[in-house]
């Protein structure tokens, strides 16, 4: 039986035209085995390729193992849409402040470090021992407990200092 004749086409542009695809992957399909061919003189059977290209579609998303229902793919979109939006208010977040580079938290740290071995040098190393000299056992813990104290105390200060100023940023 003849197919209709507004159903034969021509050329591969009126085919890929009549199917809705463009030319790369009317190509595709059409070099596979088994693609229907061109009548010599009448052309494409458009009925024959588009049942020809839905067995292959089908063949293919079975050979994959994937599911293309609307739905998996409104999912998909969806979660897609989803990690974009999380990446804007990431991004928005960073510039607000709210998040700090670890750069920038090293930094930080390694000040704070410097600052509290210099306090403990300052309390252990250049006032402690003048103090210490002619005393006995029980004064030197004494005057040990009173340097920690101290020590401890400035250190405490200087937090409170840096949260003040962490607030006022």
């Amino acid at each position: 039986m003849k197919p209709e004749p507004s159903k034969i086409i021509k050329t591969r542009d009126q085919l890929g035209a009549a199917l809705g695809i463009t030319q790369p992957t009317l190509r595709k399909f059409m070099d596979l085995e088994g693609a229907p061919t061109p009548h010599p003189k009448r052309g494409f059977d458009l009925e024959a390729v588009r049942k020809w290209i839905r067995i292959q579609s089908a063949g293919q998303r079975q050979q994959t193992n994937a599911v293309f229902t609307d739905e998996n793919v409104l999912k998909l979109k969806m979660r897609e849409i989803f990690a974009k939006t999380q990446r804007q208010e990431f991004d928005l977040a960073v510039k607000k402040g709210e998040y700090i580079a670890r750069a920038e938290i090293g930094a930080e740290i390694a000040g704070l470090v410097t600052r509290t071995v210099t306090m403990f040098r300052r309390h252990f190393e250049n006032e402690l021992p003048a103090e210490l000299v002619g005393l006995d056992a029980l004064q030197i813990a004494e005057k040990l407990k009173t340097a920690v104290q101290t020590t401890l105390r400035e250190l405490y200060d200087e937090a409170e200092k840096y949260k003040q100023k962490d607030h006022a940023d």
